[in-house]
Formats: structure tokens, sequence, C-alpha cells
């Protein structure tokens, strides 16, 4: 980017002066293919850690700058690189999708992202899914909400099991009943809602 005519921070990209429709396009087509490669970015920086521990051992943390605001992410970012390969790295479509199933065996990556890439599922669903957990898909919200408080009151209680597994433990000082208790009010609380105002 010629920087004449942008003024460029870690935070900002302002143009200095007077600047052309055609300097604003190619400062557009720039910004766009940072932004394609910032997943890529982390990529590398797991690579070459690794190839720094591999070669440089004892030094090569000395090539990282303080003010990168890299070095918090060094460890995670070699992890995800030593768990992933290529093919899954490709498949993934997004470092931040690595990152859920980098810690399994090349088989289960596969088999995850297979299920990920039939069913269509986001990063949130893929995430529930490397963890072993139940993934709600929007269909089955939409199913239930078309059936106004009966189908909010019927999702709750499809939901409860893995809401309380979900958060027991977070939940100090607080039984399974006394949970399900608090729950079903609030399921209560969302049903007459919902009939009220037609959700």
């Amino acid at each position: 980017m010629d920087k004449t005519k942008w003024s460029i921070s870690d935070v900002t990209l302002k143009p200095v002066g007077e600047i052309t429709f055609e300097d604003y396009t190619a400062a557009v087509r720039e910004v766009e293919m940072i932004a394609a490669l910032k997943d890529s970015v982390l990529y590398w920086v797991g690579d070459l850690v690794l190839l720094g521990e591999r070669q440089w051992p004892e030094t090569y943390h000395q090539a990282w700058s303080e003010g990168s605001g890299l070095l918090e992410r060094l460890g995670i970012c070699a992890r995800v690189a030593a768990g992933c390969d290529e093919e899954i790295r490709r498949r993934a479509k997004g470092w931040w999708r690595a990152k859920e199933i980098y810690a399994k065996q090349p088989a289960e990556q596969v088999a995850i992202l297979s299920q990920v890439e039939e069913e269509g599922l986001n990063t949130e669903e893929l995430r529930r899914l490397a963890r072993g957990k139940k993934v709600y898909r929007d269909e089955d919200v939409k199913r239930m909400r078309g059936k106004g408080a009966a189908g909010i009151e019927e999702l709750a209680t499809r939901k409860w099991k893995a809401v309380w597994e979900a958060n027991k433990d977070g939940w100090a000082g607080v039984d399974e009943a006394t949970g399900r208790a608090i729950w079903e009010s609030g399921v209560k609380l969302a049903a007459a809602l919902a009939a009220q105002f037609g959700a």
C-alpha cells in the first residue's frame, strides 16, 4: 500500500490528503487480500514455531517481538500446526475451526469434518461435535418455535439434561432437583411470553 497516500497503524487506515477512486480501489484490493490471509497467518506462526523448536530450541523465542501480540499465542499456534496436516487445514476452512479438532486423531478429524461438511455445521456446532456434545440444529429450534409456547417448553425440556451436565460444576451448592426447578421456572416464563406475544 502506498504510504504517501495512506496513513496506516495497527488500528487505523486513513487517507493522506486527497485520493482518487483508483487509489481507493487499490487499497480495497490489498485489504481484501490481507483479510483472506488472516487464518493463514496463524498457521504460519505455528509452522515457524515448530521450525524454530527443531532447529534452534534454546533461542528461537528470541526472534519473536514482544510488541507483536503473538507471544501468548505461540503455544496454541504450534499445537494446531502440529496437529493438523495440510489437508485438514484446508477442510477445516479456518484456523479457529481447526483449533477445535487439532488434538483429535487424524481419522477422527476426518470424520468430524465430513459430518460438518455434510450437515453444513457452523463453528459453534463443530465445537460441540468435537467435544462430544449434542448438536442442536437451527431446524430443530425453528420447528419448536412454530409450535409457540408448547414448542418452547418441549425444546427446553429436551435440552435440560445437556444444560445441567454442561453447567453443574458452575452451580456450586445447587443439586440437580433445585437446578431443574430453577430451569423449569424460566421455561414457564418463556412459554408464557411466547403465548402472549405469539413467538
